[in-house]
C-alpha cells in the first residue's frame, strides 16, 4: 500500500512538471510573437557577425531578418590597440577572441596586419575562434594601414579585415613551402592556373583577383608564380595585388577541417565571382610627389565603377610613407579622397606585386609585376 502511494505521488509530480514545461513553452512562444519584424531589425543591427549568424538559426522569421541585415554589411575592417583591449598581450587567446568578436560579419576570409617580431599575434593560430570554413592569413609587417592612417613601425596596433560569406563569390587559398617547392614547382604553377581558370569556364561574366603574399624566404616562389601566370593571366577580368612581408602564417580550411601551416612561405588567394569587379593600380618609384600620386589615382578612379559593397587594399614599400613624402598618411589620404566610402586596409613591406592600369602606356617592353619602392592598390567591389 505504501509503495502504491509513492508511485502515485511520483506520477503526480511528473504530470505537474510536464504542465509547468508546457506553460513555459507557451510563454516563450508568446514572447517570440511580441518580437515583430521591425523590433528584430533594430536588435540585429547591434549583433556582431557570429552572433547574427547564430540568431538566423532560431526560426524562419529570424532567418529572414538576419539575411536582410547581412545584405547591408560589407567587409569588416577595423584597428585595435593592444593597450585598449580587456586582455593583455600575454593572454593571446583572449586578444584573438576579442578581435574576432568585433567583426560585423561571419567571415570566409580573414587577414591580420601587425608590426613586430615573430612572437607577435601574427604568428599565432586563430582557428579556435573562426568559422570552420574561414581561411586566415596573418602578416607581420613594417607598418599597417587603415583608411587614411598609416602607422609605420607601430607594434601596438592590429589591423583586421574580415571578408563575409557572399553568394556567387568563391575564395580559394593555396599555400606553398620552400621545402617542397623544388620538387613540386610545375605542379604548383599548374594548380594555381587551374584554380584561377576554373571560375571562368562557361561564364564570361565572372571576374577574379589574385592576392599573392609571402615572406622573404618565399620570394622566389612568388616570383616563379608571377612569371608563370603572365602567360595565361586574363588581363581584362582580373587584378593582382600583394607583396613581401616580414613573416607569414596561414590557416586554411579543407573539407571543413583546419590545416594550420605556420611555416608557409607563400600564399595565393583567388577571389572569383559573378557580381563583382576588381581593379588595381601600381604607383611606381616615379610617383614620389603628392601631385603625381593624385594624378595617378584620379586616372584610377575613372576606371572603377563601385557597386554596393567595396574593400580597398594597399601594399606600400617600407621606403615610402614619411621617407618619401616627408609627411604622414599621404597616399592613404589621397586614396580616401577619391574613394571616401571604400574602407582601406594594408601594410608596408619589402617588395610589391601589382601592375599598371591596362589603358596606361608603358615605355618598357617587359612589364614588371614585381616592384620596389612602389605602392600597389586594389579595389574589390560587389553587389
Amino acid at each position: 500500500m505504501e509503495q502504491l502511494r509513492k508511485r502515485t505521488r511520483v506520477g503526480r509530480n511528473k504530470e505537474k512538471n510536464k504542465d509547468e514545461n508546457t506553460k513555459n513553452c507557451k510563454n516563450i512562444s508568446k514572447s517570440w510573437q511580441k518580437l515583430t519584424y521591425d523590433v528584430l531589425c533594430i536588435i540585429f543591427k547591434y549583433l556582431n557577425g557570429l552572433d547574427l549568424s547564430n540568431a538566423s538559426q532560431v526560426c524562419r522569421s529570424w532567418l529572414e531578418v538576419a539575411n536582410s541585415e547581412k545584405r547591408t554589411r560589407g567587409p569588416s575592417c577595423f584597428i585595435r590597440s593592444t593597450r585598449e583591449m580587456r586582455y593583455t598581450s600575454s593572454s593571446w587567446d583572449g586578444v584573438k577572441k576579442e578581435i574576432i568578436e568585433c567583426s560585423t560579419v561571419k567571415p570566409s576570409l580573414s587577414v591580420f596586419f601587425t608590426v613586430g617580431n615573430e612572437g607577435s599575434l601574427s604568428q599565432r593560430c586563430h582557428c579556435d575562434y573562426l568559422p570552420s570554413n574561414c581561411d586566415s592569413i596573418s602578416l607581420n609587417t613594417y607598418g599597417v594601414v587603415i583608411n587614411n592612417a598609416e602607422s609605420e613601425e607601430d607594434s601596438e596596433n592590429i589591423v583586421c579585415m574580415f571578408f563575409p560569406e557572399v553568394p556567387n563569390i568563391k575564395i580559394s587559398t593555396l599555400t606553398f613551402n620552400v621545402y617542397d617547392w623544388k620538387n613540386l614547382k610545375e605542379t604548383y604553377c599548374d594548380q594555381l592556373k587551374s584554380e584561377f581558370e576554373t571560375p571562368f569556364n562557361n561564364d564570361c561574366r565572372k571576374t577574379s583577383c589574385l592576392i599573392l603574399l609571402c615572406d622573404w624566404s618565399g620570394r622566389s616562389i612568388a616570383l616563379s608564380l608571377l612569371k608563370s601566370s603572365k602567360n595565361w593571366f586574363p588581363n581584362k577580368r582580373a587584378s593582382i595585388w600583394g607583396g613581401i612581408a616580414k613573416n607569414l602564417s596561414v590557416c586554411t580550411s579543407i573539407n571543413n577541417a583546419r590545416v594550420c601551416k605556420n611555416s608557409a612561405n607563400c600564399v595565393a588567394i583567388i577571389i572569383s565571382g559573378i557580381q563583382m569587379r576588381t581593379c588595381s593600380v601600381l604607383l611606381d618609384a616615379n610617383c614620389n610627389t603628392k601631385e603625381r600620386v593624385e594624378d595617378k589615382l584620379r586616372t584610377f578612379k575613372d576606371s572603377v565603377q563601385l557597386k554596393k559593397h567595396s574593400i580597398g587594399f594597399m601594399f606600400a614599400c617600407c621606403v615610402r610613407g614619411t621617407n618619401t613624402f616627408k609627411e604622414r598618411n599621404v597616399e592613404s589620404t589621397i586614396f580616401k579622397g577619391f574613394f571616401p566610402r571604400v574602407p582601406l586596409v594594408g601594410c608596408f613591406g619589402d617588395g610589391e606585386f601589382g601592375r599598371k592600369l591596362l589603358n596606361e602606356t608603358c615605355k618598357r617592353k617587359r612589364v614588371k609585376w614585381y616592384n620596389s619602392e612602389s605602392t600597389a592598390f586594389m579595389i574589390l567591389t560587389y553587389n
